[in-house]
């Protein structure tokens, strides 16, 4: 029997084609309660004492949900050892602004696993949500309501490359924030649950290669 060089080619694209198809799960929102769980419990233990504003601790040592929505945040998820980042006014992206935001750079060595990047993408240049990206943060906003997470804050921290400029960097980034925060919020995650916050170019995910497509991610950290 003569094999012609397209049966052969066929046959070798058949063979080749459920390799080329396999591609890694997407996270539930089981992988990401159990993540964020796992983040919790490895943070410090409860604290003692007044919290910042005066108010009484609960039982677990965690401080009442203060509504400060009108602050802008960042966004990054990260392990509750970290200092919560300070409520400030709104700002304009200025030199001032981006000194602020390199001081406070939430460090990289903190443990965070899928929180470190939830493979969020945006429209090139924009604040705009893809559908793709969409469809994965449902799953997120699925895990943030578990009843066993009810009590948990969190900061949603965006990141840009180095390329452009740190100012329009540092505003997009928190547009970008702005746009998760809001559509988590639509999805039925309480707003005072939330802080965005947009960190532009500082705390890069590939610091030797600064214009890496690796440094634009959204985190996410976990407050308390």
């Amino acid at each position: 029997m003569k094999w012609s060089a397209s049966m052969i080619a066929a046959g070798v694209l058949a063979i080749t084609a459920p390799v080329l198809a396999a591609e890694p799960a997407a996270p539930s929102a089981t992988d990401y309660v159990k993540e964020i769980q796992t983040v919790a419990n490895d943070a410090a233990p409860p604290q003692s004492g007044a919290c910042e504003n005066g108010e009484e601790r609960d039982a677990s040592g965690a401080c009442p949900v203060v509504d400060d929505s009108a602050a802008q945040r960042g966004f990054t998820l990260f392990s509750g050892s970290m200092a919560k980042p300070q409520a400030t006014a709104p700002r304009t992206a200025t030199s001032a602004a981006v000194k602020d935001v390199r001081s406070a750079q939430p460090s990289q060595a903190s443990r965070c696993g899928l929180l470190c990047d939830l493979k969020v993408n945006f429209r090139p240049g924009s604040a705009v949500l893809t559908p793709d990206s969409e469809a994965k943060l449902a799953k997120f906003a699925d895990a943030l309501r578990d009843p066993t997470l009810a009590r948990r804050r969190f900061e949603i921290g965006g990141h840009t490359d180095a390329s452009g400029s740190a100012e329009k960097n540092l505003t997009l980034s928190q547009a970008r924030a702005e746009s998760v925060k809001a559509f988590l919020v639509a999805h039925g995650v309480e707003a005072t649950r939330l802080q965005a916050r947009g960190y532009g170019a500082e705390g890069l995910a590939v610091p030797d290669q600064p214009r890496d497509p690796r440094n634009r991610r959204v985190e996410a950290r976990v407050l308390n």
